[in-house]
């Protein structure tokens, strides 16, 4: 069976390449440093022991245990993608004021990961040029290794470029489903041949970072069509459950963004007809925690171990999913959110007990030498966007400002989000929400980052409704260090919609 002959493009070829022979003519890759069989070895038990376990999350993963590895062996361009991505992760890992790192200087270690991901991506080339199936497989998995390569390294643009061409491959792969609808994917039989945790991890990628509100010029929604009646008697295990919870997220975003179309540019979605498909999600939301409940893969978790911590994840992505589907078609505008201060301090909550059950397995990998405290990335579900979510829509000033306090000191990177770039946008958010609202009221500034807020932190004067925000769109910078454009919009009395561009 061949593939469908537009389904493979060159999709980075030309500016990454070029952008990475600029970096690699900085660092004189050219120079003295020659690699050997050594030198790759231990790259590859970097990316056995330490990388593939902190990529992966807290889920199992056979794409990044077992698949990774096994196309390594057949296909160089996999090898190489996987021994620079380690590389990145290894130097993410060590204290930036070193000069040594391990067996390699800091030099020697840039020039080792950006030779072999030039490599990698020479060796992908043939791949592009042709039309079957396994080259599209190939693809799809260099895909998703470079982007996680691309986020260790801070190049937050370059990630999303890698994320659309996987989309986009997905897309066309699943063309046939869905021909009249160019930015909806309806998973299906098309995808047999291809590794479900694969599949997955850019599904997950895609909605958790279109419900940050990444900008991108193509937009994918995935819809599973996950009714309750679809749902098994019991979860035959954590990942099942995710793979049902993130569906259903995928249907909230596609709903909320129908219509704030509807609402914003006069769609002709009939109201009716959203009315329904938001009845549909909820009563799946609510099925889908009795049937967790009635499951026993939460039950037989081990406490503070990885799926304690996946179960507690769960839980907390259940929570904000309800408030998403609640609130997607909002009759009384951003108060409606006032609704859910409970479920939002549940979140805080929650959070908090994840914090403890995480710094405990932390405690065991510091001992065991097999990560710092300094660096963490995850391509899998993990508190960024919960806490990103809460402090953007919870008006209470203590929980919103523990919420960023949060991000900010517990979080790293968790796909493409990146926990200091959303405190710094949450905090823009504040900003402009707040204004000087709460400035002549005792409202504590800020709630110690530990605590549970009282019910004397929650009450506070409801923020006018013509002051809140009610969409976040963000730029991706180009570097992490770089400045963030976002576009926040907020609904005024006479009824029309108003943008506004800041930096932060």
């Amino acid at each position: 069976m061949k593939a469908d002959p537009h389904a493979i493009d060159v999709y980075l070829a030309v500016g990454s390449v070029m952008d990475m022979r600029v970096e690699l003519t900085q660092y004189n890759v050219a120079g003295p440093f020659y690699l050997t069989a050594e030198h790759e070895q231990y790259f590859l038990e970097w990316y056995l022991h330490r990388a593939a376990v902190k990529v992966a999350g807290v889920f199992p993963s056979t794409f990044w245990e077992s698949l990774v590895l096994q196309a390594s062996s057949r296909e160089p361009a996999i090898l190489h993608a996987i021994l620079a991505l380690s590389a990145a992760h290894k130097q993410g890992m060590q204290d930036p004021l070193s000069s040594d790192v391990g067996n390699f200087t800091v030099d020697q270690q840039q020039k080792f990961m950006f030779q072999h991901y030039i490599k990698a991506i020479r060796y992908l080339q043939p791949f592009l040029s042709t039309q079957t199936l396994e080259s599209m497989h190939v693809a799809l998995i260099f895909c998703l290794v470079s982007l996680c390569l691309e986020v260790t390294r801070g190049q937050y643009a370059t990630c999303q470029v890698h994320l659309q061409s996987g989309m986009k491959l997905l897309k066309q792969i699943a063309d046939h489903s869905q021909p009249d609808d160019m930015d909806i994917i309806v998973p299906g039989s098309a995808y047999a041949f291809l590794n479900d945790d694969l599949i997955g991890a850019i599904f997950r990628l895609n909605i958790y970072s279109a419900l940050f509100g990444h900008h991108s010029e193509q937009r994918y929604f995935v819809l599973c069509g996950i009714a309750s009646e679809h749902l098994p008697g019991a979860f035959s295990s954590l990942k099942q459950a995710r793979k049902h919870l993130e569906g259903l997220l995928g249907d909230i975003h596609f709903l909320s963004e129908q219509y704030y179309l509807r609402e914003s540019q006069s769609s002709s979605n009939p109201l009716s007809e959203l009315s329904c498909h938001q009845e549909r999600i909820q009563a799946a939301l609510v099925a889908w925690l009795r049937t967790y409940n009635a499951s026993r893969i939460h039950s037989d978790a081990v406490p503070e171990s990885r799926d304690a911590l996946a179960d507690q994840l769960l839980r907390v992505y259940h929570t904000m999913a309800t408030i998403m589907a609640s609130s997607a078609m909002p009759s009384t505008g951003e108060l409606t959110f006032d609704q859910h201060t409970e479920a939002f301090v549940s979140m805080i909550v929650q959070i908090l007990d994840i914090l403890k059950c995480a710094s405990a397995i932390t405690a065991s990998h510091l001992i065991s030498g097999h990560c710092t405290q300094r660096f963490s990335f995850t391509a899998d579900m993990g508190i960024i966007l919960p806490l990103y979510y809460t402090a953007i829509k919870c008006r209470v000033p203590g929980i919103r400002r523990q919420a960023v306090e949060l991000l900010r000191f517990h979080t790293h990177k968790e796909g493409l989000l990146d926990g200091q770039l959303a405190a710094r946008i949450a905090e823009e958010v504040l900003r402009v929400e707040e204004g000087s609202f709460f400035q002549n009221m005792l409202i504590p500034d800020s709630l110690p980052v530990d605590s549970i807020p009282s019910v004397e932190d929650l009450a506070v004067p409801v923020l006018p409704e013509t002051n809140r925000i009610c969409r976040v769109q963000v730029m991706l910078p180009s570097e992490a260090t770089d400045k963030v454009v976002i576009f926040l919009t907020r609904r005024m009395e006479e009824g029309w919609y108003e943008t506004i561009q800041r930096e932060c």
